[in-house]
């Protein structure tokens, strides 16, 4: 025999829990489903937050190239903030064009020498450069231009040899002084190889020294006699393994060794010059992806 008290309390216990559960059902299952839902929605990601400078730099100069000057500005400020040069160096740019603000060569001062201190050579360069033609007659003006574009130059920087050969150039007080800056035109196509820089270097080597006849040791040549060609660079196994070790000069340097290496036929030693300049590229060197785009281009691809 069965309880009918104790039968009719457990059956009353089984109704109520199956009419919760129905319940819960019919209210939950349809507000799963519902989008509106705040912890449905994914959080939309903050465009300005970048955890590295490379990303930063990246994320900006994809803004910059589409016109979005605002906002590529304030991720190359986090870019340069978080130590990455290149970043740095559009910034500054921007800053002298007028970009994103009102163009400001001291804003673009600032810029440049933060990228400068981390050792970049087109931060070194562009900051003697706009000390140079913005701020030579200020107190410490050309203090700096002396300290910042010997320092490119010294890092690798083709462009801040060519200047500080024509700042010594134009300063010149001595036969010395005369001689440093035509070696400085030496090293420039050293480094740049014979391209439209190494052309300006001779340009301004004849310039040089029509200006000072008899001062530098090279004007005792016969007017007529073409300049010499540009120094080939230094051994190239000794460029390949500085390349190997991270030495940016050198690989820029080996790959214009490859490129004007007349041993070499030109697509072969053109393919072997992109290979270097690609590599560079990979590690986000501002002046890799420039040489290596400008060969991409010659090559039509």
């Amino acid at each position: 025999m069965y309880n009918r008290r104790g039968t009719t309390s457990c059956q009353g216990w089984v109704e109520m829990l199956t009419v919760f559960l129905i319940t819960m059902l019919i209210f939950l299952v349809p507000l799963y489903y519902l989008e509106a839902l705040p912890w449905q929605k994914e959080p939309e990601p903050d465009k300005f937050f970048c955890r590295s400078g490379v990303n930063c730099y990246l994320a900006g100069e994809k803004d910059y190239q589409a016109g979005n000057y605002e906002d590529a500005a304030r991720l190359l400020v986090s870019g340069c903030e978080l130590n990455y040069p290149a970043s740095c160096v559009l910034r500054g740019r921007m800053a002298l064009e007028g970009k994103a603000d009102t163009a400001s060569p001291v804003q673009a001062l600032y810029y440049f020498r933060k990228g400068c201190q981390k050792r970049d050579p087109a931060s070194c360069h562009l900051l003697a450069d706009t000390y140079y033609r913005h701020f030579r007659d200020r107190p410490k003006g050309m203090d700096m231009v002396r300290w910042a574009w010997p320092r490119a130059c010294e890092l690798g920087s083709p462009e801040g040899c060519l200047g500080y050969a024509g700042f010594l150039a134009e300063t010149a007080k001595s036969k010395q002084e005369i001689n440093a800056a035509l070696a400085l035109l030496d090293r420039t196509c050293s480094l740049a190889g014979q391209g439209e820089l190494c052309e300006m270097a001779g340009k301004m080597r004849k310039k040089i020294l029509g200006m000072t006849p008899g001062k530098a040791d090279s004007a005792k040549k016969p007017p007529e006699q073409k300049a010499a060609p540009a120094p080939v660079p230094e051994d190239p196994e000794k460029l390949r393994e500085a390349c190997s070790q991270e030495d940016t000069a050198a690989c820029l340097r080996l790959g214009a060794y490859y490129e004007h290496d007349e041993r070499l036929l030109t697509d072969k030693r053109r393919e072997q010059a992109m290979e270097v300049y690609g590599k560079l590229c990979q590690k986000r060197d501002p002046r890799g992806c420039q040489e290596f785009r400008r060969l991409k281009n010659a090559l039509g691809r």
